[in-house]
């Protein structure tokens, strides 16, 4: 019999296993190992060894039919709802990469994260189609990020697009006509933009 703190031999940990294939635990031994594990944290290595173990593993139908028995009928509360969420968000998530993702995911996270601060637009002060605008480098920390509304979003790039840039865009927009909606939006969000750009320069000015 192994002692605690022994390393088990391959050979032995199948030895055990196909041991205890078809046994069922009673419900007291049940509780009792329940008890036993309550309040123990694991560790970030053993997370990682039982991830890793069980990456490509499919429940059989009839695994999943009892999974589905099992729960049937209970109710998570919003509390436990809560704390699964929490468990699950940001670098606990098992999909989390860092900043080694796409420019798209990178966007949705930072828009996800902190526009409940800043629902109004950082330069023009508008509260429409409010979006993150990238000013340093693409790294999710505050400080990398504006939030603008479209209009001012696009006048930020413009200003700070290569001229090879601006030439493959212009390049490849020849030809092409807006519909009549969309010349309409732009035409109103320029408006916008100019009008408030006025409200602020006449508050300053009243100020001074």
């Amino acid at each position: 019999m192994p002692k605690k703190g022994d390393k088990i031999s391959d050979e032995t940990r199948e030895k055990i296993r196909a041991a205890n294939i078809g046994k069922k635990l009673s419900d007291e031994t049940r509780k009792k190992i329940s008890n036993a594990n309550k309040g123990k944290i694991m560790s970030t290595e053993n997370r990682e060894k039982l991830r890793v173990a069980n990456i490509g593993r499919k429940c059989s139908d009839e695994t999943r039919k009892k999974i589905s028995i099992a729960f049937k009928g209970k109710h998570i509360s919003p509390e436990h709802r809560e704390k699964i969420r929490l468990a699950n968000t940001g670098e606990r998530h098992r999909n989390w990469k860092g900043d080694d993702v796409k420019m798209s995911a990178l966007h949705q996270w930072v828009n996800r994260t902190y526009k409940e601060e800043n629902q109004k637009c950082e330069e023009c002060g508008s509260t429409k189609r409010i979006n993150a605008a990238c000013i340093k480098e693409y790294a999710r920390p505050r400080e990398n990020w504006r939030f603008l509304c479209n209009v001012c979003h696009q006048r930020l790039h413009a200003s700070t697009m290569s001229e090879e840039t601006r030439k493959k865009m212009r390049d490849s927009h020849l030809g092409k006509k807006l519909p009549e909606e969309q010349k309409r939006k732009l035409v109103e969000g320029l408006q916008r933009y100019w009008n408030n750009r006025k409200e602020q320069e006449m508050k300053k000015r009243e100020v001074e």
